[in-house]
């Protein structure tokens, strides 16, 4: 099993549940910057993994594309992850430091009660030299633990990282210039589906450029 460092979210973030099931996990109009985030481009020849991701530490034995779509999806395809220890991470997207981050997307899985889920989401960041960064205001970790919605079937999930460090939140870290998502499972055996990824970002506001405060992370959970 490869050892991963990561930070449980509470750790540094700050999270609020919000029960709104009548939401897409990106807002209308929003262009994703996350290449091949619905998962409908083929996967490649070489090695069968869908274009714009990447192996890493992590088995790819349990990774595929299958039938199937999130609620109100208009694809036809979307990603399966099955067995501990499988993984698999999203190529490099360039980002503006200085304005909040927006991660979205949509999980299905049959929710196991355990102390800490194994089904990991979250983001790492580089640098322009494309050098892994901290991941936050305590620093020795490149991870951003996204923690999922409770429940079962589809439930859509958005985190939102601020460009400025307030009040112990998680934040994009000084010098990023680059993101990374990951999804990762760990001592998990049963199917999990991801749908409809996106990372967004609108140009820099006052507020963010010249302020400290920013909008908290949150995961959107069905009522």
């Amino acid at each position: 099993m490869p050892r991963i460092r990561h930070r449980a979210i509470a750790a540094g973030v700050l999270v609020a549940v919000l029960g709104m099931a009548s939401r897409t996990a990106a807002a209308a109009g929003d262009v994703s910057l996350l290449v091949n985030g619905d998962f409908e481009t083929p996967p490649r020849a070489a090695d069968g993994l869908p274009s714009g991701w990447k192996a890493s530490d992590f088995s790819t034995a349990g990774v595929s594309l299958v039938e199937g779509t999130r609620p109100g999806g208009k694809g036809k395809t979307c990603l399966k992850l099955q067995g501990g220890g499988n993984g698999l991470f999203s190529e490099l997207t360039r980002l503006h430091p200085e304005a909040s981050l927006r991660f979205t997307g949509w999980v299905n899985s049959d929710d196991p009660v355990t102390p800490k889920s194994p089904i990991y989401v979250g983001l790492a960041w580089y640098d322009a030299k494309r050098t892994p960064l901290s991941g936050g205001s305590v620093g020795g970790v490149n991870f951003l633990y996204i923690p999922m919605p409770k429940g079962t079937g589809w439930r859509p999930f958005e985190a939102i990282v601020p460009p400025k460090f307030t009040l112990g939140r998680q934040v994009i870290p000084a010098g990023a210039a680059f993101v990374e998502v990951r999804i990762f499972l760990l001592e998990y055996s049963r199917p999990v589906l991801f749908d409809d990824l996106a990372l967004t970002q609108d140009a820099p506001s006052p507020a963010e450029s010249s302020g400290p405060d920013g909008p908290p992370v949150r995961a959107l959970e069905n009522p």
